[in-house]
């Protein structure tokens, strides 16, 4: 992935808030949770020209063979290893680490499967 350019008039793009969910969450949500980082995600998400959330969700579908489960709390089981329902908080400091990881790993996969096809 290529880090944001140190050009600040450019409008972010996919690559630069995979950075910030990774390495720079709190400084634009607070505390950074899991919670959080998905609010932030779906968000950004929302405003953009070519969304990625339907392509977490085909990747979360794939793997459960299911179309009904959310990908923030299948995101949150994988990670954490627990069934929980879709309530995403509030979890321990290690928990919400574990899913963050794995939402920014989640998010630099589907960026590749976007360039490679």
């Amino acid at each position: 992935m290529t880090r944001r350019s140190e050009n600040y008039g450019e409008p972010l793009q996919w690559p630069d808030l995979v950075d910030m969910v990774e390495h720079r969450l709190g400084m634009f949500v607070g505390r950074a949770t899991y919670e959080r980082a998905v609010s932030f995600v779906i968000g950004f998400d929302a405003a953009q020209a070519v969304q990625l959330g339907p392509r977490i969700q085909e990747r979360v579908r794939e793997r459960h063979n299911s179309g009904s489960l959310a990908w923030p709390g299948v995101l949150l089981s994988e990670a954490i290893g627990d069934e929980r329902s879709s309530d995403l908080g509030p979890l321990s400091q290690e928990q919400d680490a574990r899913a963050i990881e794995l939402l920014a790993s989640e998010l630099r996969a589907v960026l590749i499967d976007q360039t490679a096809a």
